[in-house]
């Protein structure tokens, strides 16, 4: 039977627990535990009834989550010492379960945590809670222990916070058919990118790649957001990383987001943010070169999408190129049609009426000719 309420139109509002909230966190409290038969009367429940002296005169927080005036949700720091805080009372409404809203209070959490200068969190949680330590192992925190109380399995985790400074150079590239398999159900367009995507075109691995790009429109990025919600996703900022709040809508010049699976876990995919007008995408760097959407990507034989090598290179072939940019330029433009290889050429050409590189080399008559891929549509 599915007691689960009528989805709401309404966002959810979270904001500081005030004196009259007391009455509805405590019903809260009970109906979230009482639904994994894991609600225990007695002394441990008392801080629910001086949130403000246990939480927030003392160093802590108190949140709760608000839909149509209703409290469907909640969750509190409580001060252990100078960097460290325990994670407590995260609750959401059985009626109102896996629409986000623990993982929506558990990140507002952390960045408070943040705020006060925590360094690092700890909870523990029944082992009937099994959503709730889905959510906490997704983001990153790990199992320390574990002990029986009244009964219970109580397993215990934390989490060190973010560093102001973020590694972004342990990678550990998703697979493409792992890629196709995790977008298997998105109902966007997607395609493979970067390097990977000529190899898909060529039929073959031409070098080595350290990580894998996957291209979406930018009109997408908050359905792509909401689809990986159990992945951490940071936001590109120049310089460094940042995480990528919630519902935040990124615009120009924040071009793609990287993805990993959890705090400390190596980077596992790149996704790239595609400009559009209507029906058609738009060439970033010089919005008059454009096309349209439906022509953005071709498949392989398996059905996996990816871009179309022509306008892949065009992505490549930026002022100060890198080497490995040059390599899949030589690997692909033999096999490239000519109509594809004239469209670049024009392409580049318009980007850069002072001379590239890449124009010279596309006008050597060495490679006209060469005949193009039986998969190529032409």
């Amino acid at each position: 039977m599915n007691n689960r309420a009528p989805a709401s139109t309404s966002p959810l509002l979270l904001r500081r627990y005030e004196p009259g909230d007391e009455a509805a966190v405590c019903a809260l409290h009970e109906r979230a535990l009482r639904q994994v038969e894991a609600f225990l009367l007695g002394p441990w429940n008392d801080d629910l009834h001086d949130i403000p002296a246990v939480y927030l005169n003392h160093g802590g927080e108190f949140l709760v989550g608000v839909i149509d005036g209703r409290i469907v949700a909640m969750g509190a720091l409580r001060r252990t010492d100078a960097e460290r805080a325990e994670l407590k009372r995260m609750r959401v409404d059985p009626a109102c379960q896996r629409r986000g809203y623990g993982r929506a209070m558990l990140l507002a959490l952390e960045e408070r945590a943040r705020e006060i200068g925590y360094q690092l969190l700890h909870l523990n949680t029944t082992a009937r809670q099994t959503a709730a330590i889905h959510l906490y192992r997704t983001h990153g925190y790990h199992q320390t222990g574990r002990k029986t109380f009244k009964g219970l399995e109580v397993l215990f985790f934390e989490k060190r916070l973010c560093p102001d400074v973020i590694d972004d150079t342990c990678w550990a590239p998703l697979a493409v058919n792992a890629v196709a398999r995790l977008f298997s159900e998105i109902r966007i367009p997607w395609w493979i990118g970067g390097g990977q995507a000529l190899d898909l075109y060529l039929g073959r691995q031409t070098r080595p790649h350290v990580e894998t790009d996957i291209l979406i429109l930018r009109r997408d990025q908050l359905i792509v957001q909401e689809y990986l919600q159990n992945w951490q996703l940071f936001k590109t900022q120049q310089p460094g990383l940042a995480p990528w709040p919630a519902g935040e809508v990124l615009h120009p010049p924040v071009n793609s987001i990287w993805a990993r699976r959890g705090e400390g876990a190596p980077w596992a995919f790149e996704i790239m943010l595609m400009e559009t007008e209507g029906d058609e995408w738009v060439y970033r760097r010089l919005p008059a070169i454009r096309g349209p959407i439906a022509g953005l990507g071709l498949r392989t034989a398996e059905g996996i999408p990816y871009l179309r090598p022509e306008i892949q290179l065009l992505y490549k072939g930026r002022q100060e190129y890198r080497s490995k940019d040059l390599q899949d330029l030589q690997e692909v433009l033999p096999y490239l049609p000519i109509e594809k290889r004239e469209w670049l050429l024009d392409c580049l050409r318009r980007q850069f009426p002072q001379g590239h590189d890449w124009i010279d080399y596309l006008n050597d008559p060495g490679i006209a000719g060469v005949p193009r891929l039986p998969w190529d549509e032409g």
